[in-house]
């Protein structure tokens, strides 16, 4: 059975992805601190309350021999991030470091990074092709951006398939 792991995974789009993977034949494992997520009862996955960038996260995906990672804990409020940009660097761009740092050398197969359309700012365009400019209006999407490189990065030095999908509104 593939297990992936799921940062995030109690967040709208975790939540509903954890279920459909699940529902596929996967084992799912779950690591959200909660901040912007919720879990019930109802929920029957591994769950982690943890930062994803902690060494808990990384002990468990050794000890698992998890090979797929989707990584969706991010702070995602365009508006709240221009009044905390400091929240937003550390998390999204801080710990996401930290936690990539963390997994370098674990052989993973595949790691899916959500990013997002924000990266794009305002574009006046009907249809926006993955290479048109990047120019983030706001920290949020700038710390995505910045998310999409260090992720190119470190593929390049520690050799891993890693693929980033820019979400439009997913509502």
């Amino acid at each position: 059975m593939t297990k992936i792991l799921i940062t995030g995974g109690f967040g709208y789009l975790g939540r509903y992805l954890s279920y459909y993977l699940k529902s596929r034949g996967y084992k799912i494992y779950i690591v959200d601190n909660l901040i912007n997520g919720f879990k019930n009862k109802n929920d029957k996955f591994f769950f982690l309350k943890e930062n994803f960038d902690s060494i808990k996260v990384k002990k468990l995906i050794f000890k698992e021999n998890i090979k797929i990672i989707i990584h969706l804990a991010a702070y995602i409020d365009s508006e709240e991030s221009l009044r905390k940009p400091n929240l937003y660097f550390e998390n999204n761009v801080n710990a996401f470091k930290r936690f990539l740092n963390n997994i370098k050398n674990l052989k993973l197969e595949k790691f899916i990074f959500a990013s997002s359309a924000a990266v794009y700012g305002d574009i006046q365009k009907k249809t926006i092709a993955e290479n048109d400019l990047t120019l983030p209006k706001s920290t949020y999407g700038l710390t995505k951006l910045i998310g999409e490189n260090l992720l190119s990065d470190f593929n390049f030095k520690h050799q891993f398939p890693r693929y980033s999908l820019r979400f439009f509104n997913i509502v």
